[in-house]
């Protein structure tokens, strides 16, 4: 049994901690020393993993905006008139660009979303 005072472990039918004296009857809930550690680190391996993919994934819609927009241009390119007007979609590719860029800083520091996630989580409370 862990105590809530000072956190450290007691025998499961100690009535006080043996570290701090507190009166452990109130908290019945045992746990295996280095349990709630492992079983964090676990949950946040998978975000990690799971932030990789989902960085995978701006990744290649990155690439596809760009490369729809690169498409566009060039076929408006080709069917203008001598002397006639083509469009460039600028703003596409630049978007395809930035989120290429975003997914691969979020593949090389997976930690940095799930900060921003943590962020947004305590915004929302």
């Amino acid at each position: 049994m862990i105590c809530k005072n000072c956190k450290k472990v007691n025998s499961d039918d100690a009535r006080f901690c043996i570290h701090c004296g507190s009166d452990l009857s109130n908290s019945n809930v045992a746990v295996e020393e280095g349990s709630v550690d492992k079983y964090f680190a676990e949950k946040k391996s998978a975000f990690i993993e799971e932030a990789k993919s989902l960085a995978d994934s701006e990744m290649k819609q990155g690439i596809i905006w760009f490369v729809i927009a690169l498409v566009i241009t060039f076929g408006s390119y080709l069917f203008t008139s001598e002397g006639g007007t083509y469009y460039v979609f600028w703003g596409a590719m630049i978007y395809g660009i930035y989120r290429l860029i975003r997914g691969f800083w979020y593949k090389l520091n997976p930690e940095s979303l799930l900060q921003k996630a943590e962020k947004e989580a305590k915004k929302d409370k």
